[in-house]
């Protein structure tokens, strides 16, 4: 369940980072700003910077926006939750994005011709806690349920205890996202470099290191 959940609410921001961009043809590439712009699109949905480097309309950089967190969602339900569970998961995912600190400090030119941005980020403390408390109410909803069968009550199927459960996590996840705290703030470098075809990219693993 626990990496389950993870898996689900990590995979909006593995699929935006591992867009590619064309950089705009200048004598030297904002790097920094490259990267700003990456994340500001990636988690707050942020355009304006976006589609100076990409080069496409804001309802492109929108549609890349929507996209993700359709992603986050589409794997959200097949764990068999309802239309309105999902819709809650969606705004769940735009607030917690939202609520990530990063600030993009400066970038350094390599002898390759990349560049190693620096990347300050603040880890949020929201999911350990939250669980923690779903574990606990998991184990007493089934332990109610089981019971309530055995008096000849409600049968517990397992589309009704998934639209309980999941529904249950989102309502921990909402709680202590609205109480969340940051840890000490660490900083973490990123490659950007050129492909191939001359395109701007940032590597997934360099977003993974990021860990926001």
């Amino acid at each position: 369940m626990r990496k389950g959940m993870k898996r689900v609410l990590i995979v909006g921001l593995v699929v935006a980072v591992m867009m590619t961009f064309a950089g705009c043809k200048k004598k030297e590439f904002d790097a920094a700003g490259y990267v700003k712009a990456t994340l500001d699109m990636t988690m707050k949905g942020e355009t304006e910077d976006y589609i100076k480097f990409v080069g496409c309309s804001k309802e492109e950089a929108l549609k890349d926006y929507e996209d993700t967190l359709d992603e986050a969602v589409e794997q959200f339900g097949e764990f068999g939750v309802n239309e309105e569970a999902l819709e809650e998961f969606r705004q769940f995912s735009i607030d917690l994005y939202k609520a990530v600190k990063y600030e993009v400090k400066e970038a350094q030119k390599e002898k390759d011709g990349s560049y190693t941005v620096k990347v300050e980020t603040e880890k949020m403390n929201v999911f350990a806690g939250a669980m923690e408390k779903f574990e606990e109410a998991a184990e007493s909803y089934v332990e109610e349920a089981v019971a309530a069968a055995l008096e000849g009550g409600e049968q517990l199927t397992d589309e009704k205890m998934a639209q309980d459960l999941y529904g249950k996590v989102i309502e921990l996840f909402k709680e202590s996202l609205a109480n969340a705290t940051y840890q000490e703030p660490t900083t973490v470098e990123v490659k950007v470099s050129q492909d191939d075809d001359g395109v701007w990219e940032i590597p997934e693993k360099d977003f993974e290191v990021l860990e926001l």
